[in-house]
């Protein structure tokens, strides 16, 4: 473990689900968490203190860890599958295809158009994103989804998603016009 993250000596295998000898040895690194998640898994009923906080770990398929907001405790709150085998291999994987699209508590998976970003070409549709959406409270009823990194197995794009009192903010005009 260094300041910057933490790196160890891996043999690389593919995260295809097809059965193939592991890689040469190579170094793995990992930088150190910014987003407010403890860097390795926490314990399933370790101690938290954001009540509700969410974080994912896994390189091929991941669990996610919410934050219990009455126990302060950890537990694991959802699952993301390996994607499928490749194309043409006749390898069936442990999991269900759709066990990628499992989401926490309070959240259901489905897309929905991108709401950042500038606006599409004339005649072309706003992008859609997919992924866990919330159920926003009454008090907030506008859903932001925003564009993250990556796609799905099925080849739709990632989305990242939270609820507002009020729709997008979008920056004044100037004075004097």
């Amino acid at each position: 473990m260094y300041p910057q993250g933490k790196c160890s000596c891996v043999r690389s295998t593919p995260c295809s689900g097809v059965p193939q000898p592991p890689g040469e040895p190579r170094w793995r690194c990992r930088a150190v968490r910014t987003d407010g998640c403890p860097n390795d898994a926490p314990p399933q009923g370790g101690t938290c203190a954001s009540a509700g906080k969410t974080c994912s770990y896994g390189n091929c398929g991941s669990l996610a860890y919410t934050c219990d907001p009455k126990k302060r405790t950890w537990f694991v709150s959802g699952v993301t599958a390996p994607p499928p085998s490749a194309a043409g291999h006749d390898v069936r994987p442990s999991t269900p295809p759709s066990a990628w699209k499992t989401c926490p508590a309070q959240t259901t998976f489905r897309c929905t158009a991108r709401s950042q970003g500038a606006a599409p070409p004339r005649g072309e549709t706003v992008p859609q994103v997919c992924g866990c959406i919330p159920q926003c409270p009454s008090s907030q009823q506008v859903l932001i989804a925003f564009e993250a990194e990556g796609r799905w197995p099925d080849g739709s794009r990632k989305g990242r998603f939270s609820c507002a009192a009020s729709g997008i903010p979008s920056a004044a005009p100037p004075r004097g016009m």
